[in-house]
């Protein structure tokens, strides 16, 4: 543990990981077990989930009392820029109380210049409302960080209160997403998690049918670790699917969710479906309805439904516009949650990759004339 040195934030220290060893697992208990909240792509269970680098982590405390937050910062390599990296930070802010935001946004700035190697940092802030997200954007570009011209992953979301009974959250939906929900079974469909390592392929194979559906392309994740963290950790994700009938073989899964527990805020993240002959069967609506029920047994407050778009009714060639729409049955609480915040080294050596990146990429870009053929 190194503890980073902070100017902007008095009575507060920030220690800094890296690497997952007895000491960060203890700073992580101590946060969770004061009702702290980490999201779950920043816990140590998760580490190594999709494949991704090294982590490092960073846990916050007030001076002589036990850590209270904390955060991850995932280090990965640049396809063309061998020997350098870049550090991202995903659904940061949500889960740091007020009285840290200066030394997280201080802590940041340290790491992004601690390695000659590091080209970039990246933060994806994640708040529930404007005024915490403008906070957040205040404290990173206090310490250097300007607003990112492409920000990764959405901005806008349909979120659900859980904060009422069941009965209440299901008379919210739309007339027809409680009837879809209801109906489900109609169709011969069960709903329950998915346990079964052999359900892999099928997994990706509905993952590739659905993202081709919407104009996407599907970029595999090791599904069988996702798999195996569900089951051994049923509390902070869940894999849930819709078989056709009792049997259990892969040609019975007919779409299946996934779902984050970030503590107080879940999020309903992958899904996919396939499209039955001959059958309306509404897969989605029940998995989503499970996906719900579970954030609220586990805690959470709010479902986060993993992004929206204006939809088919504002925009014809929306082409996330059904899904969209499909997600307006649950919710109309649509709010701007995601925004993100870059600093960029400075040195000569990052500045020679960074222009050696984009001359390889353009390079490797295919061109106009072939994307056409």
């Amino acid at each position: 543990m190194i503890v980073l040195p902070l100017e902007r934030a008095a009575g507060i220290d920030a220690a800094f990981y890296d690497s997952r060893d007895p000491a960060r697992h203890a700073c992580q208990a101590e946060i969770l077990a004061r009702g702290g909240h980490l999201p779950v792509l920043h816990r140590t269970e998760t580490e190594g989930l999709d494949g991704s680098g090294d982590r490092w982590f960073v846990g916050l405390r007030e001076t002589g009392q036990p850590f209270a937050a904390g955060f991850a910062v995932d280090i990965r390599a640049p396809r063309h820029a061998l020997g350098h990296h870049v550090l991202r930070v995903g659904h940061f802010g949500a889960d740091i109380p007020d009285r840290f935001r200066a030394a997280a946004a201080e802590a940041l700035a340290h790491l992004a210049k601690r390695s000659r190697r590091t080209l970039r940092t990246n933060v994806g802030i994640f708040a529930l409302t404007s005024d915490a997200m403008q906070q957040w954007r205040d404290a990173l570009a206090s310490v250097g960080f300007t607003a990112e011209s492409d920000p990764w992953g959405y901005q806008y979301t349909l979120m659900v209160d859980l904060q009422r009974s069941e009965e209440e959250i299901l008379a919210s939906f739309s007339r027809s997403g409680r009837r879809n929900i209801r109906e489900i079974t109609k169709y011969g469909i069960e709903v329950e998690p998915v346990t079964d390592p052999a359900l892999v392929g099928r997994i990706d194979a509905l993952m590739t049918e659905t993202m081709g559906r919407t104009g996407g392309t599907y970029v595999p994740v090791p599904w069988a670790n996702r798999l195996e963290l569900a089951r051994a950790h049923p509390n902070l994700v869940r894999l849930v699917g819709a078989y056709l009938g009792s049997d259990r073989g892969p040609d019975s899964l007919v779409a299946f969710a996934w779902s984050y527990n970030h503590g107080a805020i879940a999020e309903y993240s992958d899904a996919a479906s396939l499209r039955i002959p001959g059958s309306r069967a509404p897969l989605a609506y029940a998995l989503v309805w499970d996906l719900i029920r579970w954030a609220r047994s586990v805690g959470a407050s709010w479902v986060d439904l993993g992004g929206v778009t204006a939809g088919r009714y504002d925009d014809a060639t929306d082409p996330l516009g059904g899904i969209s729409d499909f997600k307006r049955s649950f919710s109309e609480d649509v709010r701007h949650v995601g925004t993100e915040m870059v600093l960029h080294a400075t040195t000569i050596r990052a500045t020679a990759a960074r222009w050696l990146t984009s001359r390889r990429a353009a390079a490797t870009a295919p061109s106009p004339d072939s994307a056409s053929r």
